[in-house]
């Protein structure tokens, strides 16, 4: 995942980068598929770049130098819809991109910001759970979900750390009920389950960047900006939620 700034590319995740990119924190334009994807404002795709019939794909650096032939790239939206960056993926290979695949795509780029107005969305196809796993444990922000009954189904490797749950395996039953012990408000208030932002958003609510203080035994405490919303139904209804945090 990419944000992309006026003379740079901002890398904020990645899972099997190629070298030199993937220790790097941002990159030259010159290395960026992500300015198609936000000049456009919608999925760009690339069968094989090498022949392309637009002839900068085929001298772009990422073929050229890194042996890239494919992507499929899809926007990543701030609060008022504006595309500000792009989820891609990246082969050494030409590939055909199938529907499945895009559908993946744009459900995951709803997880990093929600936009301003979100319209009902098809569920995630299966087959796809493979890449959608991955790509939620590459992200550096802590990713969880509830279902329709508002439990929660889905929390990533770092939404597991903030809470002090195993890294892997079921979400305890408890859970809900532990939470205020470990979740506070700025001002060091404990934040009962039916308030944090995820319970907020299954309601209906729209959370931006509120700050909430992550508190375990033995650790510091950590200050991390979340954000989360509901997730429509066909009847325009929240069928279900998402929230997402990150280290202020």
């Amino acid at each position: 995942m990419t944000l992309v700034g006026q003379d740079e590319e901002h890398l904020v995740g990645a899972y099997g980068l190629p070298e030199p990119l993937s220790g790097r924190k941002r990159a030259p334009l010159a290395y960026s598929v992500c300015k198609y994807v936000v000049s456009s404002d919608h999925a760009v795709l690339a069968t094989d770049m090498t022949d392309a019939r637009d002839g900068s794909l085929c001298t772009h650096l990422l073929t050229t130098e890194l042996g890239i032939r494919a992507f499929a790239g899809v926007p990543v939206r701030d609060p008022e819809d504006r595309p500000l960056g792009s989820l891609t993926v990246l082969d050494h290979r030409p590939r055909f991109w199938t529907g499945e695949q895009v559908s993946t795509l744009l459900a995951m780029a709803e997880t990093v910001l929600a936009p301003a107005a979100v319209q009902p969305r098809a569920p995630v196809p299966a087959g796809t759970g493979a890449l959608l796993d991955a790509l939620l444990e590459c992200l550096p922000a802590g990713v969880m979900a509830c279902d329709e009954n508002g439990r929660v189904v889905l929390a990533n490797r770092v939404s597991r750390e903030f809470r002090g749950l195993p890294v892997e395996g079921p979400i305890p039953d408890d859970f809900p009920s532990r939470t205020h012990a470990v979740v506070c408000g700025p001002e060091n208030e404990p934040i009962p389950w039916e308030r944090t932002p995820l319970m907020r958003a299954f309601r209906g609510e729209y959370v931006f960047e509120e700050d909430v203080l992550a508190k375990l035994p033995g650790h510091r405490t950590r200050i991390l900006s979340s954000s989360a919303r509901p997730v429509l139904g066909t009847d325009a209804r929240p069928a279900a939620a998402w929230v997402s945090a990150w280290p202020a």
